[in-house]
């Protein structure tokens, strides 16, 4: 006897994707089970849905039979007085064939790849093309964006690259001061944050609140059809949503990896102070001469990288939400991990630059 599991939700977003894929089930005959102990939305939609199946298949020995049912799901089906059978609790998960699994898992992340890809094309095309073409991006987002993104990113970022800095240059003052070699603390403290800790801390910060935050705004919109609204209107969402976001973090987030950087440097400059008993004229003329002009540039374009993985993360997660709010917290939580994921591994890329 076949096992359909069904999880998540079931409902108007998620019905014409059940159907196809209980559609060869419903072509044949025999008995079948749906398992519906996964589910946690249900709507009117998805009580149709088991409405042509139970047309489809009928509901004695040999039709469809439904297991595991939550109580929200079981008063829906009551209140449409459906005479529906509830077996007992399964215990039987639904077994496929490795090679099956295995080819779905491939086709399923062949898929996901494409509708990456397919955004960046959208992408680069609504930001690089359309503006030669006369369709300039619309400043007023822009500029909401870079207030959101950028200022109110702001103190957190200064704020950690402080702290980082102070502890960085506290851990090294100790090792240092072992060898009378005081005064690099500069060189270690410029390099470091210039390089590295400053456009990371900002990054991982900016993916934490500005990129959450984009994939919670667009996907409640495609949850609320706003995002068809738009598409009424004539209005491409990619454009109207996805450009003024990425034309920010490019401005934004450069900005702020420089800043923390430079933050972070007066940190080690606290540190060079207090506990190494350096001069102000002694630490930042050492830092002049550790931290080049090159390091600036590698810090801003480094920054502005990890900020365009931030913004497509975000969007991506944003237009792929499927369900209610649950699917929203759900494609949030995910947009947060692969932009903090696949930051780290474009700074694993840069130190090899």
């Amino acid at each position: 006897m076949p096992v359909v599991r069904f999880e998540g939700a079931l409902n108007r977003h998620t019905v014409p994707q059940a159907y196809k894929t209980v559609g060869t089930l419903l072509s044949g005959k025999g008995p079948a089970v749906f398992d519906l102990s996964g589910v946690q939305d249900f709507d009117s939609a998805a009580a149709a849905f088991l409405g042509h199946c139970f047309m489809r298949l009928g509901s004695g020995p040999q039709g469809l039979h439904l297991a595991n049912l939550p109580s929200a799901v079981a008063h829906s089906l009551e209140g449409a007085a459906w005479d529906y059978r509830v077996d007992t609790p399964l215990v039987v998960e639904p077994q496929s064939p490795f090679v099956e699994s295995v080819g779905s898992e491939a086709a399923a992340f062949g898929q996901q790849v494409y509708y990456f890809v397919f955004l960046l094309s959208e992408l680069f095309f609504a930001a690089v093309i359309a503006p030669f073409r006369g369709r300039l991006p619309r400043l007023g987002p822009f500029l909401e964006q870079l207030s959101r993104i950028g200022a109110g990113s702001a103190p957190i970022v200064l704020l950690v690259a402080l702290l980082v800095g102070l502890t960085t240059a506290l851990q090294a003052a100790y090792q240092l001061r072992q060898f009378g070699a005081n005064i690099y603390i500069a060189d270690l403290v410029g390099i470091s944050m210039m390089r590295e800790l400053g456009p990371l801390m900002a990054a991982i910060l900016v993916a934490g609140r500005s990129g959450a935050a984009i994939t919670a705004e667009i996907g409640t919109m495609k949850v609320n059809e706003e995002l068809d609204a738009l598409r009424l209107l004539g209005l491409s969402p990619i454009e109207y949503l996805g450009v003024p976001r990425v034309l920010a973090a490019s401005v934004t987030q450069p900005l702020l990896g420089v800043a923390g950087a430079i933050t972070g440097i007066a940190g080690g400059f606290i540190i060079a102070l207090t506990v190494l008993d350096l001069n102000y004229s002694a630490y930042y003329n050492e830092s002049l001469t550790a931290v080049f002009v090159a390091d600036v540039a590698y810090c801003l374009y480094k920054s502005a990288v990890f900020g365009w993985i931030i913004v497509v993360v975000g969007l991506y997660y944003g237009f792929r939400v499927e369900g209610g709010a649950e699917g929203v917290g759900r494609a949030t939580t995910n947009s947060v991990v692969m932009s903090i994921f696949l930051i780290i591994i474009a700074d694993c890329a840069f130190s090899f630059i």
